[in-house]
């Protein structure tokens, strides 16, 4: 039999030949079409904006046996952002070559470490050849990039490509795109468990908000609906039709998770207007829906109404998984794969730090510093963005330098020899947004690496989980602040949770506002810590001018601020990550501020504060920078 043909003769050109053609459904035979519409699909992705892309395809829903799915999914991956310098094709070709040689049955492939059973590898139409093919390209993913420690998405990704493509070198290429994307904000796949936790409470999150009803009958049936949103992505590929889940790939490969998030929500929409019995098993009630959801629902008004939802930006979900991953991170996490996640060795990371250029730390140090770093972030290689050696002593020098680059790490070199810094998880042009505002992540966090190798992360979210609400609600930063002195422009009080893109409670005080010269200190120390997004009712303060004249040497305290009846300090948060004037830099607040460094990068100080519960990074708490250098990342 010709590739490309059934026994009978019939046309099935755009599958693949792993594709077994006994399983083709008898209407799922060639949908021819013309050359040249195969050929303006191809180059469709190239020459078009992402919008008229999601529209074209969004009013076509092409079927699985459409002659132009045998250049769409390619065409679609192709597009994807991604780390060039991370993989080729002929590392597949490589280690095939070397490794399996001789294997002819998919039995005899072992399973990628990531994979905990062989009921993890869905084959939906694949023959056997195509079962081999898809086990030899996740080793391969495994041997390659050990990073990699739970990611149940991807078995379902190389098997849907590999239906489309005969070169299995190409499919590991198109999915490691999606493992490199290096486009902002894009949420394509999560490589371990905490950040697959996190995505599972955003879709929780977000069907309380956008299918509030669904959820409810959720929390009917079940004592912990979360064991059913932890299963969402199984549910999806391992529960959908093949004829859906070919058309959400479509939009996978262009929106990301964004798109997933849709067709969970609208599953979960259909499933209480249509499906709903009075299961002893909600999972399983919900799983078998939506395995024989295309006798109940057709493709065409299920994503219709995933379509018809409208989501926050690939932006605000990005922030919401980070916020959510923020919370996990202050609990146990189930090692769930056959090996454990590898230890982060700084061996691992000699290759991106290699030759680099730093008066600071060599490359030892910084591969010490990549252990900590998000993985996603420890693949790239650091690029010097500033150097007080060739850039100068300036605060504005390092602005133009940095704006626009995230995330970032500062290094700084005392004059006493100690190396220390931060991880910074935000841009810097967003000081300008509201000047009275911190901004910045939960990823932040400060470190020393000399004389003393320390991590400082941040404490966490104490409240449970986001609202997806509040994050859609807000048009940016709200200021908490006042001034207390006229002409004089004072940083934003600790005593202020400020997020950007998060809406916070209005500040209420037990009757009238107090001045700031009768906030005595038994008022501070009485002041209640409330959880995260709600501000405690004390009065509003402000933290005294940075200006270098107030630095003197009688203490540590009085080297950044001066603290008079009228300018104290409340601890009310742990959630203040990074702030920016004219007159300084401060990472880390609440109680003090973890790491402060003046306009002229010469006199800075460290203190004990909310946001990361750390220690003083230097002894003595001030000090004054030798040098002080920013890496960004680069492919």
């Amino acid at each position: 039999m010709e590739a490309g043909l059934d026994a009978g003769g019939d046309s099935v050109t755009p599958y693949s030949k792993f594709v077994d053609r006994s399983k083709l459904a008898s209407n799922w035979k060639a949908r021819p079409a013309s050359p040249s519409t195969v050929t303006n699909v191809a180059v469709l992705p190239l020459g078009q904006t992402k919008k008229n892309i999601k529209t074209f395809l969004r009013e076509r829903l092409f079927a699985p046996n459409h002659d132009i799915r045998s250049v769409l999914f390619k065409s679609l991956a192709k597009r994807i952002p991604h780390n060039t310098s991370m993989f080729s094709e002929q590392m597949y070709k490589d280690f095939i070559q070397e490794c399996y040689p001789k294997v002819t049955t998919y039995k005899d492939a072992p399973l990628p470490s990531f994979v905990l059973e062989d009921e993890d590898l869905p084959s939906y139409l694949l023959n056997d050849q195509g079962k081999l093919e898809l086990r030899k390209i996740l080793v391969c993913i495994n041997h390659h990039f050990s990073h990699i420690v739970y990611c149940p998405i991807l078995p379902p990704i190389v098997a849907i490509l590999l239906h489309y493509d005969d070169s299995p070198s190409q499919v590991f290429a198109h999915v490691c795109h999606i493992l490199f994307c290096n486009a902002r904000h894009m949420h394509y796949i999560d490589q371990n468990k905490a950040d697959t936790e996190a995505s599972a409470r955003v879709v929780k999150e977000l069907v309380r908000r956008f299918a509030p009803t669904s959820h409810k009958t959720l929390v009917n049936f079940t004592t912990n609906p979360d064991d059913i949103y932890s299963q969402w992505l199984r549910v999806i590929f391992h529960g959908l039709p093949f004829a859906y889940l070919v058309i959400l790939f479509d939009m996978y490969l262009i929106e990301g998770y964004k798109a997933l998030f849709r067709a969970a929500i609208a599953v979960l929409k259909f499933y209480k207007k249509v499906g709903l019995s009075n299961p002893s098993d909600i999972l399983s009630a919900v799983f078998g829906f939506v395995q024989s959801i295309d006798t109940k629902v057709s493709t065409n008004l299920l994503f219709r109404k995933a379509y018809s939802i409208k989501l926050p930006t690939t932006k605000e979900l990005r922030k919401l998984h980070q916020k959510q991953l923020s919370v996990l991170r202050q609990l146990p996490i189930a090692d769930t794969s056959r090996r454990s996640s590898q230890e982060r060795t700084p061996w691992r990371y000699i290759f991106f730090v290699r030759n680099v250029n730093s008066d600071i730390v060599d490359e030892t140090l910084f591969s010490k510093l990549y252990c900590w770093l998000p993985e996603r972030i420890s693949i790239l290689r650091p690029t010097l963005l500033f150097s007080t050696n060739k850039d100068g002593y300036s605060l504005e020098a390092f602005f133009r330098a940095s704006d626009e680059r995230t995330p970032s790490i500062l290094l700084i070199k005392t004059t006493e020899g100690s190396v220390l810094g931060a991880y910074l998880t935000a841009d810097w042009t967003e000081r300008k947004t509201d000047p009275n505002a911190y901004f910045g992540t939960g990823e932040t966090f400060l470190f020393t690496l000399s004389p003393e190798y320390k991590k400082y992360n941040w404490v966490g979210l104490r409240s449970g989980e986001s609202s997806i609400s509040n994050l859609q609600s807000s048009n940016g930063r709200n200021s908490l602040c006042s001034s207390v002195a006229s002409g004089m422009k004072s940083l934003p009080p600790d005593a202020a949770r400020s997020s950007r893109g998060i809406t916070l409670p209005p500040i209420r005080h037990d009757g009238a506002s107090p001045s700031l010269a009768s906030v005595t200190k038994d008022s501070r120390e009485s002041s209640v810590v409330l959880p995260p997004l709600v501000i405690s009712p004390v009065s509003q303060e402000s933290i005294p001018s940075f200006s270098s004249s107030t630095i003197n040497e009688s203490s540590s305290r009085a080297k950044i601020m001066q603290k008079t009846s009228n300018e104290k300090m409340a601890k009310t948060s742990s959630d203040l990550f990074m702030f920016a004037d004219s007159r300084g830099i401060v990472v880390g607040g609440g109680n003090g501020y973890g790491l402060f460094i003046d306009s002229s990068f010469l006199n800075c100080t460290t203190e004990p504060c909310d946001t990361f519960e750390n220690k003083p990074l230097v002894k003595g708490g001030s000090f004054q920078c030798s040098h002080v250098e920013l890496f960004g990342f680069t492919d």
